[in-house]
């Protein structure tokens, strides 16, 4: 049996988690005369807070999400570079999920809409996770033929 190449599942798994680090700086809700990105949401809570005279609030969690959310992008970049293709997987999932509740929580209003930081990023996770889920399946492949010649 043939070896399969491990080249094609780990380039889209390092790509996507790239993008899926990308994304957090590009515009998450815009406007017509206005563009923000999920570090200006928390930004704009905190000047909230200032007014409202509160030491801790909304713009720590928010900051702790995206903090979470990139450390597991990190965390799956890494993994994808190292061509391990569970931990990928499974960091790539909790990022996924965890920018699913920011969006629950935190979804434009008025006249904003989802910027294209928002659908770049789920594009760049089913990326991560079909590429981690493709090198698993070719790694288990390129283990059976081994040990079948």
């Amino acid at each position: 049996m043939k070896r399969t190449s491990l080249a094609g599942p780990r380039a889209l798994t390092i790509i996507g988690s790239l993008v899926m680090l990308v994304s957090l700086v590009l515009p998450y809700a815009t406007a017509s005369n206005d563009t923000m990105t999920a570090f200006t949401i928390a930004e704009r809570w905190k000047e909230m807070q200032q007014i409202a005279n509160m030491s801790f609030g909304v713009s720590e969690v928010i900051l702790g999400i995206i903090i979470v959310i990139a450390a597991c992008g990190v965390l799956a970049l890494i993994f994808a570079i190292a061509a391990k293709g569970i931990p990928t997987l499974v960091f790539a999932i909790i990022a996924t999920l965890t920018y699913v509740y920011f969006n629950m929580s935190f979804t434009p209003y008025g006249s904003y809409s989802l910027g294209f930081g928002v659908y770049l990023f789920y594009i760049a996770a089913v990326a991560v996770i079909v590429g981690s889920i493709w090198m698993i399946v070719v790694k288990r492949g390129n283990k059976n033929a081994v040990a079948s010649a």
